[in-house]
């Protein structure tokens, strides 16, 4: 395994997660049984959620980097290489010949951007936690994690609490699981898709036999009471995304209206990125999540999980 030796710049932003190459193609059907279906268009394109979130942020004028363990494979050097692309300083991501990257095929519909995704993660294993890693957690703002890379991330929070950084966590739909929740209690910023936040309290019914409420606006509250984050942010695609902090302020983010819907891939991912850099950028909390949301609807018209251009993006005022 190659780790790096070097001690990297300072960042705004680092992110631990699993760094995927998407291979998007759009169909007018997702096929059922056995069929071959021609795609009008394809694209291979930078996935991941952390990833995504970290090249957005860099995108958008911040310092991010990104901590994962990739291999010496072609498809590992073009997610490196893309990530780079987008200004995401990629020094902490360790190579080993042994490892293959992780690959996603996602099939999207022409006529509302709707997607079926394939996955087939790469080689199992978790980069090493070393001490280049650490020292530019000590000085970022904050620390992004989805609960890959399991132990690196739980040591990487212990950097963080010793150095006042504040720990961010994107809960994805589909990816609750019992394992994480050690992380969700060291979190200050957590912000989940309803599915997510819905999973989470089914779970707790079991043990608490309290009705399970469905209101993303009650599920933030609920989340925010268990856990006492600096903020909750509950997301539900257009229906706009719920917020609560710690103080009791709450409010509804709106969805942007997309212009044209071509796919939907990367959205929260990318929400997260924008939000992260706002934050970290000092804007309130209100100019975050409308940064945000913005982002999310401008990557939305275009194709794959990290797709927005800056010069479609006009900030609101």
């Amino acid at each position: 395994m190659t780790a790096p030796t070097q001690r990297p710049d300072p960042v705004d932003l680092i992110g631990i997660g699993v760094s995927v190459m998407d291979i998007t193609m759009v169909v007018d059907e997702v096929p059922v049984g056995e069929a071959v279906v021609r795609a009008s268009e394809r694209k291979a394109s930078l996935g991941g959620g952390v990833a995504v979130a970290m090249a957005t942020a860099a995108k958008l004028g911040g310092k991010a980097a990104m901590v994962d363990l990739l291999g010496t494979d072609t498809i590992s050097q073009s997610i490196i290489d893309q990530m780079q692309a987008a200004g995401v300083d990629t020094s902490l991501i360790q190579r080993n010949p042994d490892t293959q990257a992780s690959l996603a095929s996602v099939l999207v519909r022409k006529d509302n951007g709707e997607r079926t995704i394939v996955f087939s993660p790469g080689t199992d294993g978790q980069p090493q936690y070393t001490p280049q890693i650490e020292q530019l957690i000590s000085t970022a703002q904050i620390l992004h994690l989805n609960g890959r890379h399991l132990d690196v991330a739980c040591a990487a929070i212990q950097t963080a609490r010793q150095h006042n950084v504040l720990v961010s966590y994107d809960g994805g739909a589909h990816r609750y699981r019992s394992e994480i929740i050690p992380l969700l209690r060291e979190t200050d910023i957590l912000i989940v898709s309803k599915h997510f936040a819905e999973s989470h309290v089914v779970q707790s019914q079991a043990v608490t036999r309290n009705p399970v409420v469905h209101s993303p606006a009650l599920l933030a509250s609920r989340l925010m009471s268990e856990f006492a984050c600096h903020i909750v942010g509950v997301t539900d695609g257009q229906r706009g995304s719920w917020f609560v902090t710690r103080d009791g302020d709450q409010w509804r983010q709106a969805a942007v209206p997309t212009r044209y819907q071509r796919d939907t891939t990367g959205c929260g991912d990318t929400f997260h990125g924008a939000f992260l850099f706002a934050l970290a950028s000092g804007r309130s909390l209100k100019q975050c999540s409308e940064l945000a949301a913005l982002i999310a609807s401008r990557n939305a018209e275009a194709l794959g999980a990290f797709a927005f251009e800056l010069d479609q993006v006009s900030e609101p005022r």
